[in-house]
């Protein structure tokens, strides 16, 4: 598990736990570069009509999952441990879908790609 990576909960665990696994991976694998937003660092990967934006806080900040039929948000509840997941006109069964078929699309898309970040002691 990442560092920047919560013990997720609730009704969407497993998604979320599987978007964040695949996101890891990739920054393992592949490696990231970042873009000045203000202050922040922010991140996109993304491939195959899904992309996941998010800043250097990771779970800690704002996490936009954008698909090809509506853009989630996912950012911490003040003075919680959770997260708050929503997208307009969007039910929880159907959001859960929308961030495993993320998941797997961006994981498939970097997966295919033929070079790998090298490993330097």
């Amino acid at each position: 598990m990442s560092a920047n990576q919560p013990d997720f909960e609730g009704p969407f665990k497993a998604a979320l736990t599987k978007l964040a696994a695949t996101i890891d991976q990739i920054w393992s694998d592949h490696g990231t570069s970042f873009v000045k937003a203000g202050d922040d660092k922010v991140y996109a990967l993304g491939g195959g009509g899904y992309i996941v934006v998010f800043d250097e806080n990771r779970w800690g900040g704002l996490v936009e999952v954008l698909t090809p039929k509506v853009t989630i948000s996912i950012r911490p509840v003040p003075g919680q441990s959770t997260l708050s997941v929503t997208a307009p006109d969007v039910d929880e069964s159907k959001l859960n879908e929308l961030l495993e078929e993320t998941a797997d699309a961006v994981g498939n898309y970097y997966g295919k790609r033929y070079w790998r970040t090298p490993k330097i002691a």
